[in-house]
Parts: structure tokens; C-alpha cells; sequence
């Protein structure tokens, strides 16, 4: 029986991080309130406080909540810590006060947490709309026997309910947004810049082992009405939201996915937000991938085109549970988007069980061979707890090791006055990659960064890649050797990557630190760019590469061919750098650069040995300082990789 004789005060805390000067609306917060001023016995029975949105303080956040009765967090890895301290501080000052966590962080078996931290009472697993609900209608008695989906304290020990069901019908979950949950907050933080949560279905077929969506109950699909989606599309606009991320595991996953951007696409033209739509793209649906993307891409909302594989080797995607798109349909997909101007880069997971340092190698080619040649993202593998990985038959079984480091975002400003430290799990050896060679496969890829996808060799490695049938990562393994005394810049940049990859084993974090460039976290390839150019280190780069390829092919026996040296020229004159403010001309003995590009966009390449005149178009993009050269070409630039200038090219007169 629900007691409704006493008004109950509820505090949600979504403690996430801001971007800049933009916090995302708390969307869970707003959903969890929304269903229980919808669904509630008696609604008014509740007060809700104004959710917590960002990370702060941890005295603030307690001194935010301290008023409610209940105190809930949604907790995910990047606040977990705080979450944790939160509740202990808040159970310190007020032993009466209700604590509930829920959110991807909380283990489905969370006695254990619950065991570690005594303040916390209620732990909800899993989807929470509804148990949020029957845990508050629960109170004042704090019966929580009959709720499902818990683990909560029980005279002084902590007890564990059988899972609760999914809700079905996702359609009466109320919208946090066309319910005016947001208004009090949008009307309280008038300057506040917002970003946006669009979930359109929840839920995902597919059972990757690393990922938290690989169970088995969360594979049905449940989808919101289309109705609500483009309503809420139009409160983004309404609002002035310019950055909307889509929720939804597997976007064009459903056929209706093509007709919801086309509807964010019309919205845009219609009020000017929001100006950019981020959606995780499904892996088995390449031609409305592509249609859903080239929408996205005409109007300006793209943040580009994941392509993504995690692996290519079929033990290792035997382990994780995965299968990909053929490679044919991905090299038919990478060209179209190609010849639409379309920007696309790929997935690469490092350390999934069942890969080895060669066959990730291997992975890697056949990607550039099939057309990738923009970006590929090379990401850590990081345990989440309720992954079918994480859990202790798994590591075992596939001798998973691990290293816990700190938490810090790529081109994320440092957290001096963070009092809580958060951490991240990461996989850094495995039975068939052990940790030396995780470390020499952190380093490749790297190296095969700031070569090939950095651009600053992409030209020549690609066309000894088309002339002489010589892999491209042949040719990044060459600059990771050892044997570089020689080469006193290329040895200093490998040993950079070696030492890099050591330090993350041994609780490292995964990005550089640098005072000097805005005091920011840079992926170390990207940072290792910025200072060869900015050092003034160009010109010997591209002497000591050129030298050490020569001497290869040479000690290989193979002749070097003909036009070798006009492809490491323009790719050298083609890099972007500052205080250029004119176009400049370059003659060279071949067609080198028409192609280059034919090889990339997929057509047929002829190099034809003439006088050819290139115009090198860096009037477009001009920089007249050094930090703004790095914050717009290189930082700006780095998912699209647009480090070379345009350019055009003729033949020219004899």
C-alpha cells in the first residue's frame, strides 16, 4: 500500500562533464521524473529539485541535495568516484536521507558495491524508469522487497531482487523534453549552452562481448513514437540546441532512421538549429547508412561517417561475439561516400581477445587496401561492468590483463581543482597478445597515425603501396624498428610512442598533457605533428623518411620507383602551416597528384612521367600565429584529418 501522507523531496544528480562552455541536458534525470509525475499513484506527493547536470565540487553537490529526502545518482564511469563520495558525505550529515544509484556503472550484481560503500542503500539495475517509480512509492516504510531490479539494504545486510522486466511499450515513458521537465532548468541557467540526447529506440540485436548492450535481455528493439521524436527534434530547435547526440545503439538499424534525419534536415533549414546531429551508425545496413549520412552531410549537420569494425581478424571477433559488413560492401560504401565528399573514418579496437600484433597489422592494410585512407580511430579497450567480457569466466578464460588510469578527454582541459579521481579499466594484454606486444601494437598504431593518417606520408606510402605492392604498414613497422641511429628525429618519435604505450600499463593516462599548446590532452600522434612542424623539424623528417624508404627497398632489392621523390615533395609542400598567405606553384616531373587522388576516391590511376604544374591552393586556409594554426588545422581538423592543402594540378608547357 502506498503511503501518501507525507510530501517526499527527490534530488537526481547526472553529474556529467561539460564540453567547453556546453553541458548536455540530464537527459536519464529527466526521464526518471518525467515517469514519476506521469505514473505516480499520487504525483503531487513528490517535489522534484532541480537535476544536477555537470561535474562540481563535491561540497556543492552535497550541499545541492542535502534538502531531499531522497538522493539519487546516475552513475557512469566518468563520475562514479564523485557519486560514491557524494552519498557517503551525504549520509554522514543526514543518516535519514535515501540513497539510490542507477546507470551503466552499477554492476547487475551490485551486493559487492553496495558492501564497499554502507551509505548507499538502493542500488537499481538495469532500465529504471519504472523501479525508480515502485522504490519511491515504496516510502516512507522502505519495503523494498517486492520491487525487482535492486539490490538494498535489509536489516544490515544487503539483499538482491530478480531482475525487473524491460518495459515493453517505450511509449509511455514520457518525453523529458514535451513534458516541460527541462523548463525550470533551461529558465534557471539562462546563459547555459545546452547540448541535446535524442533516443529514438532502445535496445540492440547485436551481443558484442565488450559492450554493455551484449546481454541477451537488451536485445529486442523497442521503439518511441515518430511523432514524439520529431516533436523533440523541433523543442532542440526551439530552444537553440546546436548539438544533438543520438542515444540509439545501431542508427539505420530501422528503416524509418532515413525519414527521421531527412525530418532533423528539414527542422534545421527551417530554424537554423541544431546544427549538428552525432548518430552511432549501424553495421549491417550500408545503403541507408549511406543515404541517412548523405542527408546528414547536405545540411551541414555530419559530424561524420563511422565505419566501424573493432577487428578483422575472425578469432577475435569469434571472442567478442561480433561479425562486421563484408569487405566488399565496406570498399563499395568507403567510395561512394568518397565520391560525395563525404567524411568517414573507421573503429579499430586494440586488445580484443584472439588478436594478435600481426593480425591487427593485417587489419589495418586490408582497411587502406578496401579505400580507408581519412582516419582510423585505434581506441583502447575498456572494461564496462556489465559487459559479458567483464565478468570473471571471461577474463579468465582469455588471460585478460589489465591497468586502471585516470580519466582525462582528448583535447579535454585538466581538472585542476577535481578533489575525485576517476578511472578507467583498461585491457593491456590478453593470451594472444600478451603485454610486450600490446605495447609494440600501441606504438604501431601510433605510428600509423602520424605517418599515413596525419598525411604527412600518406602520398608516397600510397604509391608504393600502388607501384611495388608494398604494404603501407610495412612500411609504418620500418619507422617503429629498431636500428634508427641514424635517423636521430624518426628514432625520437618511435621511442616516444614506446614510452607513451609503457606509461598507460603502468596506470598512465591514454592522452599527453601540453602546457604549451592550451594546456590541453592531445592524442600523442596528433601532439607529436604539431611539434614537428612547430619545431621547425619539417625539412628533416622528410629527409631522414625519404633516406631510411630508400635504403629499405634497397637492402630488399628493389628498385625504387621512378617518381618516388615528386610524391614525398608534394606531399611535404602540401602539408598545411602557418603564415602562408598566397598560393604557391610547384613543377614536378609527373602527374603524381592527380594520381594520388584517382587512387583514393577509387578509380582507375595512371602515372604519366610529364612536366606537371601544381597549384597549391593555401591562400584558402591561412594562419597568422602558431596557436591558431594548431587549434584550427590540427585540433579542428583532426576527426576530418584535412591536413593537406587543396590543390590543382596541369600539364605544364615544355
Amino acid at each position: 500500500m502506498t503511503n501518501t501522507s507525507s510530501r517526499i523531496t527527490v534530488a537526481i544528480c547526472q553529474l556529467d562533464n561539460p564540453f567547453g562552455d556546453q553541458s548536455y541536458l540530464p537527459y536519464t534525470a529527466g526521464l526518471l521524473q518525467a515517469y514519476v509525475q506521469q505514473h505516480a499513484e499520487t504525483p503531487e506527493r513528490y517535489e522534484f529539485l532541480l537535476p544536477l547536470y555537470k561535474r562540481m565540487p563535491l561540497d556543492e553537490v552535497v550541499e545541492a541535495v542535502i534538502d531531499a529526502d531522497v538522493a539519487a545518482f546516475s552513475v557512469s564511469m566518468w563520475n562514479h568516484q564523485l557519486c560514491m563520495k557524494a552519498i557517503a558525505e551525504l549520509k554522514l550529515r543526514k543518516p535519514e536521507i535515501l540513497t539510490v544509484i542507477g546507470g551503466p556503472q552499477v554492476p547487475r550484481d551490485s551486493r559487492p558495491l553496495m558492501e564497499e560503500n554502507p551509505a548507499l542503500d538502493v542500488a537499481i539495475h538495469g532500465e529504471g524508469e519504472q523501479v525508480f517509480l515502485e522504490v519511491l512509492e515504496a516510502l516512507p516504510g522502505r519495503d523494498f522487497r517486492q520491487v525487482n531490479g535492486i539490490a538494498f539494504r535489509e536489516e544490515g545486510q544487503v539483499a538482491l531482487n530478480p531482475p525487473h522486466e524491460r518495459i515493453r511499450d517505450i511509449s509511455t515513458i514520457p518525453s523529458p523534453y514535451l513534458s516541460g521537465v527541462f523548463d525550470p532548468l533551461v529558465e534557471a541557467y539562462p546563459d547555459q549552452l545546452w547540448q541535446g540526447l535524442l533516443e529514438t529506440n532502445r535496445g540492440c540485436p547485436f551481443g558484442c562481448a565488450y559492450c554493455d548492450w551484449g546481454r541477451s535481455e537488451t536485445k529486442h528493439v523497442f521503439r518511441f513514437p515518430l511523432d514524439r521524436v520529431h516533436e523533440e527534434l523541433e523543442w532542440f530547435a526551439n530552444n537553440k540546441v546546436e548539438f544533438i547526440f543520438c542515444c540509439d545503439a545501431n542508427f539505420g538499424l530501422l528503416p524509418r532512421d532515413v525519414d527521421i534525419a531527412a525530418k532533423a534536415a528539414e527542422i534545421k533549414a527551417k530554424h537554423g538549429y541544431p546544427k549538428a546531429l552525432s548518430v552511432q551508425f549501424t553495421k549491417n545496413s550500408s545503403e541507408r547508412a549511406f543515404e541517412t549520412q548523405r542527408i546528414l552531410t547536405e545540411s551541414g549537420m555530419s559530424k561524420g561517417a563511422n565505419l566501424a569494425f573493432q577487428s578483422l581478424h575472425e578469432p577475435a571477433l569469434q571472442c567478442a561475439g561480433r561479425t562486421n559488413i563484408s569487405m566488399t560492401e565496406f570498399e563499395t560504401l568507403q567510395h561512394r561516400f568518397q565520391r560525395e565528399n563525404i567524411t568517414t573514418f573507421s573503429d579499430l579496437i586494440l586488445g580484443i581477445p584472439g588478436e594478435t600484433y600481426e593480425s591487427f597489422a593485417e587489419g589495418v592494410e586490408t582497411l587502406i587496401s578496401r579505400g580507408q585512407h581519412n582516419r582510423l580511430q585505434f581506441n583502447n579497450l575498456v572494461m564496462l561492468p556489465n559487459a559479458p567480457m567483464a565478468q570473471p569466466e571471461y577474463r579468465e578464460k582469455y588471460d585478460i590483463q589489465t591497468a586502471w588510469t585516470r580519466i582525462v578527454y582528448g583535447y579535454g582541459e585538466p581538472d585542476s581543482a577535481a578533489e575525485v579521481t576517476e578511472t578507467q579499466e583498461f585491457v593491456i594484454g590478453t593470451y594472444s597478445m600478451p603485454p610486450e606486444e600490446w605495447q609494440r601494437t600501441r606504438a604501431f598504431a601510433w605510428m600509423t597515425n602520424f605517418l599515413y593518417f596525419n598525411k604527412l606520408l600518406q602520398i608516397p606510402l600510397l604509391y608504393l603501396k600502388q607501384e611495388l605492392n608494398v604494404d603501407v604498414t610495412g612500411m609504418v613497422r620500418l619507422f617503429c624498428q629498431s636500428g634508427l641511429e641514424e635517423y636521430p628525429l624518426l628514432a625520437g618519435i618511435r621511442d616516444r610512442f614506446v614510452n607513451k604505450a609503457k606509461a598507460i600499463q603502468e596506470g598512465g593516462e591514454e592522452y599527453e598533457l601540453s602546457p604549451q599548446w592550451f594546456n590541453i590532452w592531445w592524442p600523442i600522434d596528433t601532439l607529436t605533428l604539431v611539434e614537428t612542424v612547430h619545431g621547425g623539424n619539417l625539412d628533416a623528417f622528410y629527409e631522414q623518411a625519404g633516406d631510411l624508404i630508400r635504403r629499405f627497398l634497397a637492402e630488399k632489392g628493389q628498385e625504387l620507383p621512378p617518381h618516388f621523390d615528386d610524391a614525398l615533395m608534394l606531399n611535404k609542400a602540401l602539408i598545411k602551416v602557418p603564415f602562408v598567405d598566397d598560393n604557391r606553384e610547384l613543377t614536378l616531373g609527373s602527374n603524381i597528384g592527380g594520381y594520388y587522388h584517382n587512387v583514393i576516391m577509387g578509380n582507375p590511376a595512371e602515372l604519366v612521367e610529364t612536366p606537371t604544374r601544381y597549384l597549391i591552393k593555401a591562400a584558402d586556409d591561412t594562419w597568422d600565429d602558431w596557436m591558431e594554426w594548431a587549434r584550427k588545422a590540427v585540433w579542428y581538423g583532426h576527426k576530418a584529418a584535412r591536413y593537406m592543402y587543396d590543390f590543382e594540378e596541369e600539364t605544364a608547357e615544355p
